[in-house]
């Protein structure tokens, strides 16, 4: 699997998790009214999002899945399911980020502005990577078995 295009977008995808892991990129912006100060602006990023477990276990899921995927190159089935976990896995990410900025409109401060950063959107890549390596697999998948039934 090693030569395949599947591995290009799963490397592709170790690497902008990793990247999301490990370092302090912005995912969003908000603007915020106090009382003493007019405005106070901070930046949610990922290393400081990450005070619950279930987000550093989530990308970090996603890097070994998508690892073991690239490495299990003869097992299409369980390229597959890897894949989806892996897919399920971003998804819990987007909504366990989205339902922080719920909690965020349920404090008892005015919030004057919510802007998205490229951090999040780098999520919605690790999606788009993974499906295209999805149907890369699927593609490889029904050629082998189509030359098999040629013998």
């Amino acid at each position: 699997m090693l030569q395949r295009i599947q591995t290009i977008y799963l490397l592709l995808v170790i690497i902008i998790a990793s990247v999301l892991l490990l370092s302090n990129i912005p995912l969003l912006e908000i603007t915020i009214k106090d009382e003493g100060i007019d405005y106070i602006t901070f930046c949610k990023s990922t290393y400081a999002y990450f005070d619950h477990i279930t987000n550093i276990l989530s990308l970090s899921l996603i890097i070994l899945t998508s690892l073991f995927t690239i490495l299990s190159y003869r097992n299409f089935r369980l390229q597959f399911r890897l894949i989806g976990f892996s897919f399920t896995l971003s998804f819990l990410f987007y909504v366990l980020f989205f339902y922080t900025i719920s909690m965020y409109e349920q404090l008892p401060i005015e919030i004057i502005g919510m802007e998205f950063k490229w951090g999040i959107y780098s999520l919605g890549i690790i999606d788009i990577f993974l499906i295209l390596a999805f149907f890369a697999i699927q593609k490889d998948y029904r050629k082998i078995k189509s030359s098999r039934s040629i013998r």
